[in-house]
């Protein structure tokens, strides 16, 4: 059986309906909706009845009105049966009366036996199948098995921890920053539910956080350490922060509120007046860290103020890159002197 078979209108014109037949190399269409088919054109209704036709002629004035049915449940014997007793081509599906497929004749003679309808193929038939064949072949080499990681083992850039208060937030920031940085790099629960439905979950969500991650994003608020889920996750984010790991943390406050173990000096993100949009840019800020160029130093260069040696070191850097950008430009004829006098004079 072909299941979605293309069913179209009444009013559908020949001009399409040949369209379909030739883009979908199929034997027969049905005509109706999804609730009831109301008639079947073959290729051989529409090769015969559309004959001294206009070509905007509706399907309802060629197509074969006595449409005959079979229940999936049915076997292929009374299919069979029914299309030698009828000398039918095909039989609409259905599943407790409404519509769900079509069986016809070739259907049973590919899967089957060919000899069942004492039928010789024509090369027409040979030509259709070769090109089906080859388009199977050439879907199949398409889709790959893709490979597939454990949740034990698989490393994501953002896990983000935070209370279901906030729930449909928090998914409006997750999408924002999947479609940033790519599917499957993003660890928000919903995502991964069926990956999650196991024993010692517990065990599970304190590896994610604690091994399977680049940043933990926490989203508190003022139930946050009172949730079950929450305290485990901030059990992990506790002991990074104890062992000096505090930079693979970025806290965000959804309102203002106190959590254990957290004080006025530690650093957190006021988000309850932002829009998701741009606390997402804030998250990929942080997971990207600041660019260093030669023309943006930053707090890199307010970090080295008090090193002799680093702030050699880089403006030896800086020079190296100067160096490179202009070796770079040398040919390129659309640069002023001025310019060139300036760079020049910088390196100088």
């Amino acid at each position: 059986m072909s299941r979605d078979p293309i069913v179209i209108s009444e009013v559908t014109s020949i001009v399409q309906i040949r369209k379909i037949f030739r883009s979908h190399k199929i034997w027969s269409i049905l005509v109706g909706d999804s609730q009831k088919y109301v008639g079947i054109i073959t290729r051989k209704d529409l090769k015969y009845r559309s004959k001294n036709k206009k070509s905007s002629t509706p399907a309802a004035e060629i197509m074969s009105t006595d449409i005959y049915t079979i229940d999936q449940e049915d076997d292929v014997i009374k299919a069979i049966s029914t299309i030698l007793e009828k000398n039918i081509n095909g039989l609409a599906v259905t599943n407790n009366g409404l519509p769900c497929g079509i069986i016809t004749r070739y259907d049973i003679r590919e899967r089957y036996n060919r000899s069942i309808f004492n039928y010789t193929p024509s090369q027409k038939d040979y030509k259709i199948k070769h090109k089906n064949k080859e388009k199977f072949s050439q879907d199949r080499e398409n889709q790959k098995p893709e490979k597939y990681d454990s949740i034990y083992t698989h490393q994501f850039r953002i896990a983000l921890s935070f209370s279901g208060t906030f729930r449909n937030r928090v998914a409006e920031i997750a999408q924002g920053l999947i479609s940033k940085l790519g599917e499957n790099t993003i660890f928000y629960d919903f995502l991964y539910t069926g990956h999650l439905a196991q024993a010692d979950l517990d065990l599970l969500l304190q590896k994610i956080y604690k091994e399977n991650c680049e940043l933990i994003v926490v989203f508190l608020s003022k139930d946050y350490g009172e949730k079950e889920w929450c305290k485990i996750e901030y059990r992990v984010i506790r002991e990074l922060m104890n062992t000096g790991n505090s930079d693979k943390i970025m806290f965000l406050k959804f309102e203002t509120c106190e959590i254990p173990g957290l004080f006025q000096q530690d650093g957190y993100l006021d988000i309850q007046h932002m829009d998701s949009s741009t606390v997402v840019e804030k998250i990929i800020q942080r997971f990207q860290g600041i660019p260093v160029s030669a023309t943006n130093l930053g707090v890199e260069a307010s970090i080295t103020e008090s090193n002799p040696f680093i702030q050699e070191s880089m403006k030896d850097s800086v020079i190296s890159e100067e160096k490179k950008r202009m070796k770079k430009m040398r040919h390129d004829l659309t640069r002023s002197i001025t310019d060139i006098t300036l760079d020049t004079m910088r390196l100088r």
